[in-house]
């Protein structure tokens, strides 16, 4: 699996897997008498094996970042799904993260990254593991192993999603509209409305998708999110697609629910 750099714009020092596996072992030592804290390559190596069980993806791609001393860390996995072509434009993604020092629980997360410009949005994030507790291990395998059986629906209901974002246009009026209510659903700063509107007009790429289309706006926006922390792009993103789904009549038929 090849290696990149994307998780250096998203707040975290970029990392191999085999540093994650002799990262200092004083990073995963218990903090209170009941704490259990999942190593960082045990939780990727769990995640990585779920996938491979599934038998539906290929792992093309894996980034790695650690932050804050090494006590959180973050991955990325760029999937192929089997018996379909990989699409021109992006791809479906695998992420996940996890914390040493009660900052967050274990999660993992998909969505889509562009291949020209990198830009990352999650379409949804799932706890899989405890902070503290002595069977996180058995609990991670089982969660992982059942969200991963919904893999294949949630990429069929993306594409489908993506799909008419390219395929649907509009004027200046629409897009400030969206914009606004982006800003109402905390998916975008008031501070980033005019960067947005730049992007927007004047694209730093050339996107696939019909001409001023709900796709080239949506990438406005993750373009100028690529800054943010890690965790705060994935809230945004997930707020973002709400957006953009409520206003194309998309909504809750098509978000994937776990049991």
């Amino acid at each position: 699996m090849n290696t990149g750099s994307l998780m250096l714009h998203c707040g975290a020092k970029y990392t191999t897997y085999d540093q994650l596996r002799w990262l200092d072992p004083s990073h995963h030592k218990p903090l209170t008498p009941t704490h259990r804290p999942t190593p960082h390559y045990i939780m990727r190596n769990q995640v990585v094996s779920s996938l491979q069980k599934l038998g539906q993806f290929e792992i093309t791609k894996e980034e790695i970042g650690i932050s804050h001393k090494g006590k959180r860390c973050f991955g990325i996995l760029e999937l192929k799904q089997k018996d379909r072509e990989m699409y021109e434009d992006y791809c479906m993604v695998y992420v996940w993260r996890n914390s040493n020092d009660f900052a967050f629980r274990g999660s993992v997360g998909t969505g889509s990254k562009v291949f020209n410009c990198d830009n990352l949005a999650l379409v949804a994030e799932w706890v899989v593991g405890a902070k503290h507790t002595l069977n996180v291990n058995n609990m991670l395998v089982s969660r992982l192993d059942t969200l991963n059986e919904t893999l294949k629906e949630q990429g069929l209901l993306m594409h489908e999603k993506y799909a008419k974002y390219k395929n649907t246009s509009f004027g200046q009026p629409i897009a400030d509209h969206i914009v606004f209510n982006a800003v109402r659903a905390k998916a975008l700063p008031k501070t980033k409305i005019l960067a947005v509107d730049k992007e927007w007009n004047n694209p730093s790429y050339k996107y696939e998708g019909s001409p001023w289309s709900a796709w080239k706006l949506f990438n406005a926006f993750t373009h100028v999110n690529k800054g943010l922390n890690y965790v705060d792009q994935i809230v945004r993103t997930q707020k973002l697609h709400k957006v953009f789904d409520d206003y194309l009549g998309m909504g809750e038929n098509h978000q994937v629910r776990i049991a």
